[in-house]
């Protein structure tokens, strides 16, 4: 059971995402920050907000930043806004998403939709049971695995 916890907290918990404009038309995974952020222009943080640096708020299958327009939604389940110390003090830098309701049944889809105009997005990402492999899928079906280190 505590893997499959881990897989949708793999899939879900984004500390802080980037929105940008790239010029490049191919696919490009860039595995530093340093590096999106050389490709890129215009990069826009995301960040969430929860009640609380300890605490949660359940907002539903859908997330929707308010200040890009980007939404984050899960196929089964809801999305937690969790306080970056949730699991212990410092085992986060920001607040976070993490997939919730589901049951821990199985791997997750989570679906980022980006506001027009938009044509990059970049992440970090931590596993907090464990380190795993998820796999970023493009909406041309390109597929990226992407090791995550355990936070």
């Amino acid at each position: 059971m505590k893997n499959m916890k881990v897989a949708l907290c793999l899939a879900l918990a984004a500390i802080l995402c980037l929105l940008g404009t790239v010029s490049a038309k191919a696919d490009t995974v860039f595995t530093s920050a340093s590096d999106f952020a050389a490709a890129t222009t215009g990069d826009t943080a995301i960040t969430f907000t929860a009640p609380s640096p300890t605490g949660f708020t359940n907002v539903g299958a859908t997330y929707t930043d308010a200040g890009t327009g980007t939404t984050f939604t899960v196929a089964s389940g809801t999305i937690d806004v969790t306080g970056m110390n949730f699991y212990g003090a410092g085992t986060y830098s920001s607040d976070f998403l993490v997939g919730a309701s589901d049951g821990f049944g199985g791997p997750n889809t989570l679906t980022i939709t980006l506001p027009s105009g938009d044509n990059a997005f970049g992440f970090d990402i931590g596993g907090v049971f464990g380190g795993a492999t998820l796999n970023v899928v493009l909406s041309d079906g390109s597929i990226f695995p992407i090791t995550v280190p355990a936070s």
